[in-house]
């Protein structure tokens, strides 16, 4: 069992890191019901703003490691530092996709974009807290 610090520190993490990062896509969500009544998940997840949250909490829980100079669990260290930067760049090119898209009056698949960017999100969630928590051991 992880010791409490660590515990308390994953927890405070994905409060208010996590947890403020995603307010303003769900007070999009309200207000968007709130106008139209009838919202579903890609009217309001399928133009990548969950990728941009995607990119901000892995960036930040990498730079906790790379802060971090305990030897201690090093090789895990430099694989989820690793895994974070790259599930960071992944999200911010297909971001870079997702806008260039709708810049050029292309057709986008909400759909498939909001559900692709609910998966980065949640991957980067599971990283970026194992990230967090080697920081703190």
């Amino acid at each position: 069992m992880p010791p409490v610090r660590i515990v308390r520190r994953v927890i405070r993490w994905l409060l208010f890191t996590v947890f403020v990062s995603v307010l303003p896509i769900g007070a999009g969500w309200l207000t968007a019901a709130d106008r139209y009544h009838r919202v579903s998940g890609s009217d309001v997840l399928g133009h990548g703003a969950l990728l941009i949250v995607t990119v901000t909490i892995c960036a930040t829980a990498a730079g906790e490691l790379v802060h971090d100079s305990s030897p201690l669990f090093g090789t895990l260290k430099v694989i989820m530092a690793g895994a974070a930067i790259l599930l960071a760049l992944l999200a911010a090119l297909w971001y870079a996709d997702v806008v260039a898209t709708s810049l050029d009056a292309s057709r986008l698949d909400a759909n498939f974009v909001s559900s692709g960017s609910i998966t980065a999100f949640t991957s980067a969630v599971i990283v970026s807290s194992i990230c967090v928590g080697l920081a703190e051991a």
